[in-house]
């Protein structure tokens, strides 16, 4: 595959990060095609609908197709970057898959686990590769106690803890409504929460079993909708491991990104700074870690990579990724409303 050619179907969706930009400045990727989702809430249409889409394809120097479903066929495109909200993204995949375009997908893929399960049986009948943007487990310093983790390091894990905090409250012009918490299954854990559930299964494995206590205590406009502004999770594994996650948005500032993790098994415990690019064993000398490629750019990078060779590492998050994140997005949900364990 010489050129890769983007297509976008739903420019312009509050939330979903315009993955295409990075892609097309990468060489030999070009963005072709961009199109509007008009089947979305008008509240989520961060521009001006779809003449901001139109603007969008000026400006990128790109075609505007009014149907999303011809772009997805098109022959003269390879790559689908879905950037619909999480309620709608199973329809485009569905179509898409059945083009047999490759895609990349902004986390996470669906609100409910049927429509999640729908996507991993499209893909997988299509034999098409999928990104799921889960870019926390790319940041260097989480892979490296990831890798040496599985170099059996520490043994057997028995332990994980992710944090993950945003500070500086709702980005400017955001407000919570029933239509964005529909839209897109829940606050900040389902923003955030995502990346570090993503991270736990690939460290644990099988999750099994979910506790979880949210909180809207700083955001008045979240409350009026019931959507969390922090939460804190516990996740129980079938290996007996156990993991726990706290993430959110705060208000004013306090230092954030904060961006920590650790690992702990028979033998030790692995410690990781995303901001810092930093990772140790305690007890040992901090493995300070060169500056690498932004985790995002990073891991779109890999997959392009893995497209153009056609062979694939297994060690990029895809639609079964996104489906265990899925589940358990659900259950910590169903969990703080009922305030009790939820088994999946």
């Amino acid at each position: 595959m010489s050129l890769i050619r983007v297509g976008v179907v739903g420019v312009g969706i509050r939330g979903r990060h315009a993955l295409e930009i990075p892609l097309s400045g990468m060489d030999g990727v070009r963005l072709k095609a961009v199109s509007f989702y008009p089947e979305s809430e008008p509240v989520l249409w961060e521009g001006g609908g779809e003449a901001s889409a139109i603007d969008y394809a000026k400006r990128y120097g790109a075609e505007y197709v009014e149907d999303w479903r011809m772009l997805v066929r098109r022959d003269d495109i390879d790559l689908i970057s879905v950037m619909v909200e999480p309620a709608k993204t199973a329809e485009v995949v569905r179509e898409a898959a059945a083009a047999g375009k490759a895609m990349v997908c902004d986390k996470p893929i669906a609100v409910h686990v049927r429509d999640a399960e729908s996507i991993c049986r499209a893909v997988a009948a299509a034999g098409v590769p999928m990104l799921v943007f889960f870019w926390l487990r790319h940041t260097a310093s989480f892979r490296h106690i990831s890798n040496r983790l599985t170099a059996g390091e520490i043994g057997k894990p028995l332990a994980a803890s992710v944090e993950l905090w945003m500070d500086g409250g709702p980005l400017p012009g955001f407000r919570a409504t029933k239509a964005y918490v529909d839209s897109y299954g829940g606050g900040e854990v389902t923003n955030f929460g995502c990346y570090a559930i993503d991270y736990l299964c690939r460290l644990l494995g099988e999750p099994v079993a979910v506790q979880a206590m949210l909180s809207d205590a700083f955001y008045d406009d979240y409350a009026q909708v019931g959507m969390e502004s922090l939460g804190t999770v516990l996740i129980k594994f079938a290996s007996g491991a156990v993991g726990h996650l706290v993430t959110g948005r705060i208000p004013g500032k306090a230092g954030c990104p904060i961006i920590r993790a650790s690992v702990t098994g028979e033998k030790g415990t692995l410690y990781a700074d995303g901001a810092q690019l930093s990772a140790n064993v305690y007890g040992e000398q901090d493995a300070r870690l060169e500056m690498a490629p932004k985790a995002q750019e990073e891991l779109l990078a890999d997959f392009v990579r893995e497209l153009r060779t056609g062979s694939w590492s297994g060690n990029l998050p895809g639609a079964e990724d996104a489906l265990a994140v899925t589940k358990v997005l659900r259950a910590v949900y169903r969990s703080a409303q009922i305030q009790e364990q939820v088994l999946l």
